[in-house]
């Protein structure tokens, strides 16, 4: 039987502290870009020009120019690359392989992990400076390890790595490009299969809390 039975509190900076240890790949430099309103993050690659506004999301990105944290993701484009080729990282569908190998070919860049805390109203501090939080999509991808215990627990050990991850293809890019590298800077093994779904919908409209269509009270 199911059961859910780990409360993840998004408190646990272990891993942080690791990233910053094993590799030295955090450093704090100048962000100048563009960030998605809607999924909270900066962009992958800086863009030139603005980016074009969706019709159902006036504002969805904002010019920035500010100094942010950064991890070092462009050192591991070809490390994550062979192991998507070679399939000991295995991504499906073949379509949404071929996407992320697309975004690699250009190679990555090193992407901005936290804002300056006046900025973003909630947020978990970056660890040694108060000024700055941390983006919601970097810190949540650690909870992977931390909910199993990382680094010393007994069911880290027998869990990880994961059989398998399955995610919404929207969040492709996170999971098969940021993850991965995130794991290499730890010395750990990637997950053995990633797998991307479609959206769940409702009246033709994926199931989103941002889009609305997604209702507490129906028990969604």
């Amino acid at each position: 039987m199911l059961r859910y039975d780990r409360l993840i509190r998004r408190q646990e900076q272990r891993a942080v502290h690791h990233l910053e240890d094993h590799g030295k790949d955090i450093y704090k430099d100048k962000y100048v870009g563009w960030y998605d309103v809607k999924q909270r993050s900066s962009c992958l690659k800086v863009r030139p020009t603005q980016p074009a506004q969706k019709a159902d999301h006036p504002q969805a990105y904002q010019k920035l120019e500010e100094e942010n944290y950064f991890f070092k993701l462009s050192k591991y484009t070809d490390q994550i690359q062979t192991a998507i080729e070679t399939e000991s990282f295995l991504v499906l569908p073949k379509t949404r392989r071929n996407e992320v190998l697309a975004l690699l070919k250009d190679g990555l860049d090193d992407i901005s992990i936290s804002r300056p805390k006046d900025k973003l109203i909630v947020g978990i501090p970056v660890p040694g400076d108060k000024t700055q939080v941390m983006y919601v999509w970097f810190e949540a991808l650690m909870n992977y390890l931390t909910v199993l215990g990382y680094p010393e627990h007994d069911d880290f050990k027998q869990f990880w790595p994961a059989d398998v991850q399955v995610i919404g293809k929207d969040i492709t890019r996170f999971h098969a490009a940021i993850w991965p590298g995130m794991l290499l800077s730890l010395g750990l093994p990637l997950p053995k299969l990633l797998y991307v779904h479609g959206h769940i919908t409702r009246d033709g409209k994926a199931m989103s809390k941002s889009l609305a269509t997604v209702s507490p009270e129906r028990g969604d």
